[in-house]
C-alpha cells in the first residue's frame, strides 16, 4: 500500500474505501496516515473520532514543525488571494489557519 494510492482513492471520493487501507500503510508513515484517517472521519460525519485522531497526530513533533509551516504558507496565501480581490477565499484559508493554530 503506499501513500500516492491512498491519495488516489481520497481524490475519487471513496472514503469508506479509503478508510480500510489507512492500517496497511507502512509506521513510517503513522503520523500522516492519522492525518488522512481525521480527514476521512470529518467526511464521513464522525466528527468527535476525527478530532481524537488529529489531536493524537499531533504529539508527533515533526507533525507540529509542518504545521507551523502550513500555516505559513496559508498567510502567504491569503496575502495574494486579497491581493486579487478574492476576499471570500481568503476569509475560508484565514479560518482554516486559525483552526490550525487553535491545535498547536
Amino acid at each position: 500500500m503506499s501513500m500516492a494510492y491512498l491519495k488516489s482513492i481520497i481524490d475519487q471520493g471513496n472514503y469508506k474505501e479509503a478508510m480500510t487501507y489507512i492500517p496497511q500503510l507502512p509506521v513510517k508513515l503513522k503520523t500522516e496516515g492519522m492525518i488522512y484517517q481525521s480527514y476521512l472521519l470529518s467526511q464521513l460525519g464522525e466528527y468527535e473520532e476525527a478530532l481524537n485522531t488529529s489531536m493524537m497526530a499531533l504529539k508527533d513533533s515533526n507533525l507540529k514543525s509542518r504545521i507551523i509551516l502550513e500555516i505559513g504558507a496559508r498567510a502567504t496565501l491569503a496575502d495574494a488571494v486579497i491581493g486579487l480581490g478574492e476576499y471570500d477565499k481568503s476569509d475560508q484559508i484565514i479560518k482554516k489557519s486559525e483552526l490550525l493554530i487553535e491545535l498547536l
